[in-house]
């Protein structure tokens, strides 16, 4: 471990106490608008997997011959068993 990485675990390490305080000072004068955001936050990692991660993922699945029809029934299946384990529920 060099000098560099220790005096930047020491800073970081520091700044959590003083800076958790403003964190919550925000948080609790912004609650009304925290499910807005949850929300907002939940768009925008589904919008990152179907815009970004899932054509890669096509693009590796398609070129290996075969798995693509495997990984697609495997899904729908797991899909198929969770709502209906869910209805099991209520």
């Amino acid at each position: 471990m060099n000098v560099v990485s220790i005096l930047d675990y020491w800073l970081f390490t520091l700044l959590q106490p003083i800076v958790a305080v403003p964190a919550f000072m925000c948080a609790d004068a912004f609650s009304k608008f925290l499910p807005f955001c949850t929300g907002f936050a939940a768009g925008c990692m589904i919008w990152m997997v179907v815009a970004e991660v899932l054509p890669d993922a096509f693009k590796v699945i398609c070129c290996i011959s075969g798995y693509m029809n495997t990984w697609l029934n495997t899904f729908w299946i797991g899909l198929g068993l969770c709502i209906e384990h869910s209805k099991s529920l209520t």
